[in-house]
């Protein structure tokens, strides 16, 4: 990730069920993506974590294994924690809201809501896959970020790749739909 004037560089990956939920489908057209380069877009930031651990850096920032790869270590102060059970994954998940630069979720299977707790104010570390939804987000926490696209790869399985900036002091124009 490098710093720029205006944000962060980042690259994250949108899953394939929610990618289709931002297209326009038609009848006489193949479905249109209404994410484009050189859009503004709001996305929920999150990292599927195998764990979130205590770290031993004194510094917060996010380190991208490659700049064409989503695969981070994020090391950051946790300032709020949220828990969910989730039926299908069978468990219990902890969500920890974090900003090494830009606000982010940490995600990783609980283990305990009294050890989760503890992991406010701590310095934490997460090793996994930098995540964004940009349709629906119903975790426990929520704290979008606004990214400029930069660029948009398709890979195998229908998913994307967003590369962009985020953006300070940009708002994204919110539309519900009747």
């Amino acid at each position: 990730m490098s710093e720029t004037m205006r944000g962060s560089r980042l690259i994250f990956m949108v899953e394939e069920w929610e990618w289709a939920d931002t297209l326009v489908y038609s009848r006489s057209k193949p479905p249109e993506p209404t994410i484009r380069v050189g859009d503004l877009i709001e996305a929920q930031l999150w990292v599927k974590a195998d764990s979130i651990g205590i770290s031993i850096q004194t510094r917060q920032g996010i380190q991208f294994a490659s700049t064409s790869e989503p695969d981070v270590v994020v090391d950051s102060i946790v300032e709020r924690v949220g828990e969910e059970r989730v039926a299908l994954e069978g468990g219990d998940y902890v969500y920890a809201l974090v900003r090494p630069g830009f606000p982010l979720v940490l995600i990783s299977k609980s283990s305990g809501v009294s050890s989760s707790r503890g992991l406010i104010g701590k310095m934490v570390e997460a090793r996994g896959t930098l995540y964004g939804s940009v349709s629906i987000w119903t975790g426990p926490i929520f704290s979008p970020v606004v990214v400029r696209v930069l660029s948009i790869s398709p890979l195998p399985d229908e998913s994307r790749l967003i590369e962009g900036i985020t953006s300070k002091g940009e708002t994204v124009t919110r539309v519900r739909y009747a």
